[in-house]
């Protein structure tokens, strides 16, 4: 706007100001959002083995942990997780947060194959809070590629390798 005489300038300047006194549409409340709600999935149980490696990179502590079996039991799901996948979580070097990073696969107890990524942080308690994404395309359990999932994760130790 430079090089514009001054009178120009004022009159856009009182246009605009013109423009955002006078209300186009009456002023409607937004209504409060609707709270997600929350249905059970499952209960899992995850054997891992004990790390594979663990090595620096940018984004922390990499750690390899190989998911070797587990299960599944759900109302509208049941099934064994594969030994197929693992959890290639990062810890934050700073804060010492173990940040899960995983990949698996479900094998339903009717034959499906489910994909499962989870990630998320360890709380202070040592669990993990977890968001969970699934991928399928068996029409049985296609409904789970819309779930956003969530759930938390405890440890156990048996002692044994």
């Amino acid at each position: 706007m430079l090089g514009m005489p001054s009178s120009t300038l004022s009159t856009l300047c009182f246009a605009t100001l013109a423009l955002c006194q006078s209300p186009a549409q009456p002023y409607t409340p937004i209504p409060d959002p609707i709270p997600p709600g929350l249905t059970f999935l499952y209960t899992s149980y995850a054997l891992c083995a004990n790390p594979l490696y663990t090595t620096q990179g940018p984004n922390g502590l990499r750690t390899a942990i190989p998911v070797l079996g587990g299960n599944v039991t759900g109302p509208r799901i049941s099934g064994h997780f594969r030994d197929l996948g693992a959890d290639w979580g990062t810890t934050d070097i700073q804060t010492g947060i173990f940040s899960a990073d995983t990949r698996y696969n479900l094998l339903t107890d009717d034959g499906a194959n489910v994909f499962l990524r989870t990630s998320g942080p360890t709380q202070e308690n040592g669990d993990l809070h977890l968001r969970i994404l699934f991928e399928t395309g068996d029409k049985r359990y296609y409904w789970l590629n819309n779930v956003v999932g969530m759930g938390t994760f405890s440890f156990s130790f048996s002692g044994s390798d």
